[in-house]
């Protein structure tokens, strides 16, 4: 039996329209915040493009542009996670504030399904958090993270890490994260601010998404249940083994 009420920022496809839950979850502040961080980080990368050629072939170019986005959207999504968490009603101690319970997160919400594409450049399909389905825990951190890391604590040794496919791949993720959230309506025709601008091209696509069963997806009329004194349930993200 589908789920009648949904989990905290939490999106999973429906029986029936729940595209005004999804408005009400665009509209609120956390959301709204989110969202414009990743408009300008998007902005800021078709930047790039201006000046390094996104193909295959410049995939390993490193710079201080690419080193900015690439340290700004991994600290978005570690921001991003610990909202998830938050909204579900799970705090998370000082020494869990890290990738690694970031990824219990492909319990609820399967971040590793998720393939997606630069649009209309020449780069290779990618899973931002295919680490994430690795069957030991301590190897679930995504290589762009780990080399985010790298480069925060030795930037000299490390600046090479700054490179486009990093920082392609760290923007990414905070695109799947949002979509695991909001969906992917947020993506298209949106400038920094918000505001609908059909001229500003989508960066990323969805190739392929996760796979949900029946008891996994929701069935509810969000217009009588956003009445509803607890119209969403919270989700307690266990740790995966």
């Amino acid at each position: 039996m589908p789920l009648q009420r949904p989990y905290q920022h939490i999106y999973r496809p429906s029986k029936g329209y729940i595209g005004d839950y999804v408005e009400d979850l665009m509209q609120k502040p956390e959301i709204r915040n989110h969202l414009h961080a990743y408009y300008i980080l998007r902005d800021d990368l078709i930047k790039v493009f201006e000046y390094i050629e996104p193909s295959e072939k410049n995939i390993d170019t490193y710079s201080q542009k690419l080193y900015e986005i690439l340290l700004r959207s991994c600290t978005e999504i570690e921001s991003l996670c610990k909202l998830v968490f938050k909204k579900n009603g799970v705090n998370l101690k000082k020494n869990e504030k890290n990738i690694i319970r970031y990824s219990d997160l492909n319990c609820p919400m399967k971040l590793s399904d998720y393939e997606i594409k630069c649009y209309g450049y020449d780069i290779d399909f990618f899973k931002p958090f295919g680490a994430f389905s690795e069957q030991k825990r301590e190897n679930r951190s995504p290589i762009w993270y780990k080399e985010y890391n790298d480069i925060k604590h030795n930037r000299f040794e490390n600046f090479k890490s700054a490179s486009l496919k990093n920082s392609i791949h760290a923007l990414g993720g905070v695109f799947v994260i949002l979509c695991a959230q909001v969906t992917n309506s947020f993506e298209i025709g949106y400038g920094a601010i918000g505001e609908f601008v059909g001229h500003i091209p989508k960066l990323f696509d969805i190739i392929q998404g996760p796979q949900w069963n029946d008891e996994e997806e929701y069935d509810f009329n969000w217009e009588v249940l956003k009445y509803d004194p607890i119209p969403c349930m919270c989700h307690t993200i266990p740790e995966i083994d």
